[in-house]
């Protein structure tokens, strides 16, 4: 029968010799609120009337959120009116169950995407 004293000795040297186990202090130097912002469009000036043009607010919350390294972007109760919008990398774009995003009807309101050749006109 195996020694009860050893084997305690085993399991508790265990964690150390897993590779991928964590020291105490990459435990606490991890920032505990990493992606868990929360960043409201309207705190970005957003309106959400259905009539003024919130692409910039919307954008400028996306932006700030991957600045902050990553989050949910809130879109809240209302329609917000936009034209083109670039989604980043750690964004987490969230419909509120009323909030709407609506479409300009404006055709210049869009643009080409970063890294999108724009539009080629045919007649």
């Amino acid at each position: 029968m195996p020694d009860p004293l050893s084997r305690r000795a085993l399991f508790a040297a265990a964690p150390a010799a897993l590779p991928f186990a964590l020291t105490a202090q990459q435990q606490t130097t991890a920032p505990p609120d990493l992606g868990a912002r929360v960043y409201n469009v309207r705190t970005y000036g957003a309106k959400g009337d259905g009539k003024t043009l919130d692409t910039a607010a919307i954008q400028t919350a996306i932006d700030t959120c991957t600045r902050e390294r990553g989050g949910t972007v809130l879109i809240p109760a209302g329609d917000f009116v936009v034209g083109t919008v670039e989604l980043k990398s750690n964004v987490t774009l969230h419909l509120a169950a009323a909030g709407r995003l609506l479409g300009s009807a404006k055709p210049e309101d869009y643009r080409a995407g970063t890294g999108v050749p724009p539009a080629t006109a045919t007649s």
